[in-house]
């Protein structure tokens, strides 16, 4: 058995890095929302969500469709 943990918007307080370390955690997903290298955090996978705002941003610049962003076909 393992633990992932999956994280959307990493908001960590200071001591989170050595609590995350010395836990069960296997595993942690999140995205690139906020900068995390400085926590030192260990088996981490970092996520661009970059591309997925940059056409956000696109659409909504060219009165376009924001809600099919979330359609499963375009990922």
């Amino acid at each position: 058995q393992s633990v992932d943990a999956c994280v959307v918007h990493p908001a960590l307080s200071s001591n989170a890095a050595e609590k995350l370390n010395r836990s069960p955690i296997q595993r942690i997903l999140t995205t690139d929302t906020i900068s995390i290298e400085h926590f030192n955090l260990e088996n981490v996978e970092i996520v661009s969500v970059a591309q997925r705002f940059a056409q956000g941003i696109q659409r909504i610049h060219a009165n376009q469709s924001f809600k099919s962003l979330n359609d499963l076909s375009d990922l």
